[in-house]
């Protein structure tokens, strides 16, 4: 992983505030769907401690039965999926939280560090899932990230797929998609 530059802009939204990008490049000599892992679990803590996204993510679930782990995970996947426009990146970029949900665009990662941080504000427990396609030996390109819920919350038995970049249920396994479709990766 290489670092290509650290982007310091001014929040338009939150006056005062300075935003950080980070600019990262995943190539063959020392990327690894590991490194992505552990800085977009980074900006997942940070964003599930932000006042900002257990405000939005209390206010989306309010209307759902209490201690309803599945139907509150459902109701934050489908704000994200409903609200977070999917582009494109020539370079990786990873943002926070709080500027996906304020810019409302970004790509799988984006969507992912969001809808991760919105479950975890609330006490939802998220993993990490990376489908990536091998591109040598010891080298795997990763594709694709998507998250995967605990529930019950507290003991968690069960990890859902959640997708957040297209519109289909919790528990949806892009995987499989992948699996089906790898001729077009």
């Amino acid at each position: 992983m290489k670092i290509l530059g650290r982007l310091i802009t001014p929040s338009l939204a939150f006056p005062g505030e300075v935003r950080e990008f980070i600019k990262v490049d995943f190539d063959e000599r020392g990327g690894s769907p590991h490194d992505k892992i552990r800085k977009l679990r980074a900006l997942i803590s940070d964003g599930a401690q932000d006042p900002r996204i257990n405000e939005l993510a209390s206010s989306l679930v309010r209307g759902q039965p209490d201690r309803d782990d599945a139907a509150e995970a459902a109701t934050l996947l489908e704000y994200v999926q409903n609200h977070v426009r999917y582009t494109e990146e020539g370079t990786e970029t990873f943002r926070s939280a709080a500027y996906t949900a304020e810019k409302g665009f970004g790509d799988c990662d984006d969507a992912v560090v969001l809808y991760c941080a919105l479950c975890e504000s609330i006490g939802i427990p998220t993993r990490l899932s990376i489908i990536s396609k091998r591109t040598g030996l010891l080298r795997h390109e990763p594709l694709h990230v998507y998250a995967l819920v605990g529930l019950p919350h507290r003991n968690p038995t069960d990890w859902l797929p959640a997708e957040p970049t297209i519109h289909v249920p919790l528990g949806w396994d892009p995987v499989e998609y992948a699996a089906a479709h790898a001729d077009k990766l």
